[in-house]
């Protein structure tokens, strides 16, 4: 059984293939030989139907285009130009399907920021740190804004995180992963955290 990501792989193989087809037969197509040109594109496009048996809305789309040629009592320009937006239609179809799988496999991340507080009121000058559970390196610190503010400046990887605070005020015990009492459980999106140290 053929994996979806054997069939990526076949994707971006006709992609490649199409975009070289495309780029060689409009050297020749601009020079004047649409002769060579429509050649070049009609075996293409012969080439890269098999590989999409997958998609068969595509192969539809070039072999309704193939045929239209062979129907056609057109000179070669024409019947090239008519293949160039047959490849063009293919190209554009299938860099979109291999963009959502990318965007499908993109891992979540989580957009944090949130106000700092001591002792119930927001302070500026607060270093904030996310550390990542079962690590003791901060993936990511911000400091506070004069009204308690803070965002982070890079999206996190969901999941569990320390939260450590250094700053006016702070006690020293919420400096260190092993003894801050702060945790974050990251969500995909965006995550309002707000913080106050006691």
């Amino acid at each position: 059984m053929t994996t979806t990501c054997a069939l990526a792989d076949h994707d971006k193989a006709v992609l490649d293939t199409l975009k070289d087809v495309h780029n060689r037969g409009a050297e020749l197509y601009n020079v004047g030989d649409h002769a060579s040109a429509f050649r070049l594109y009609q075996g293409g496009l012969i080439v890269a139907k098999p590989f999409l048996a997958h998609r068969p809305q595509q192969q539809d789309t070039i072999q309704e285009g193939l045929e239209q040629i062979d129907r056609s009592q057109a000179e070669a320009k024409l019947k090239a130009f008519r293949l160039h937006e047959v490849i063009d239609q293919i190209r554009s179809e299938l860099k979109a399907a291999l963009k959502q799988r990318s965007d499908r496999e993109r891992p979540a991340e989580a957009a944090v920021s949130g106000i700092i507080g001591v002792t119930g009121q927001p302070t500026a000058d607060v270093a904030i740190s996310f550390i990542p559970a079962r690590t003791t390196k901060p993936l990511a610190t911000a400091r506070s804004e004069p009204d308690g503010r803070y965002q982070i400046a890079t999206t996190l990887p969901i999941g569990a995180y320390f939260v450590t605070l250094v700053g006016p005020g702070v006690p020293e015990y919420y400096a260190k992963p092993d003894t801050t009492p702060l945790k974050a459980d990251l969500k995909a999106g965006i995550n309002s955290l707000h913080f106050d140290a006691i």
